[in-house]
């Protein structure tokens, strides 16, 4: 079986609330709009794809309900979950509010300098929310189905960006 996680195109445009947020509320694909209006092609590109909030509680009711669907109408040895990282920092109000209740911060609006407080407290967070966010994930399916494989894309663990929350959590 194959699930792509953040990356959900159909999903995204479906539920405005589930959809990972900039700095100025927009998601990618809305600030792709614009783009297309100012002849942006960064902006344009950057629209392809619709990305979903893994802290949005019912988008990741949303996963397990797919998973079990998944599981119920055919026969896997494993589940291949793809894309479990963060593209850019997630200023939705999940985010938002979980960062400021679990760190006592305010979540950065852009990425903070390499190597100050602020930027290990925003990165280890996004590391540990991710791997618990797989491992909820991993546990659901087990629960169903304890003989399934899991497997997670892993490659921005070795060779992608190191802030995008994909670290040995998630190998884990």
């Amino acid at each position: 079986g194959y699930y792509s996680l953040i990356y959900n195109t159909a999903e995204h445009d479906r539920h405005p609330e589930w959809r990972m947020r900039r700095a100025d509320a927009r998601s990618n694909r809305e600030r792709g709009k614009e783009g297309e209006a100012q002849g942006d092609e960064r902006l344009i590109r950057s629209a392809r794809y619709g990305f979903c909030c893994p802290n949005n509680k019912e988008y990741t009711d949303f996963v397990y309900q797919q998973t079990d669907e998944m599981l119920e109408y055919f026969d896997v040895d494993g589940i291949f979950y793809d894309m479990p990282f963060w593209p850019h920092i997630c200023c939705c109000e999940d985010c938002r509010a979980r960062y400021r209740r679990e760190t006592g911060r305010e979540l950065p609006a852009e990425k903070p300098i390499d190597g100050t407080e602020e930027y290990y407290a925003l990165y280890s967070t996004y590391y540990r929310w991710m791997g618990e966010w797989v491992q909820g994930i991993t546990d659901h399916l087990k629960e169903k189905s304890p003989e399934t494989a899991v497997e997670y894309n892993f490659a921005h663990g070795i060779a992608g960006d190191s802030r995008l929350g994909c670290g040995e959590e998630v190998n884990a």
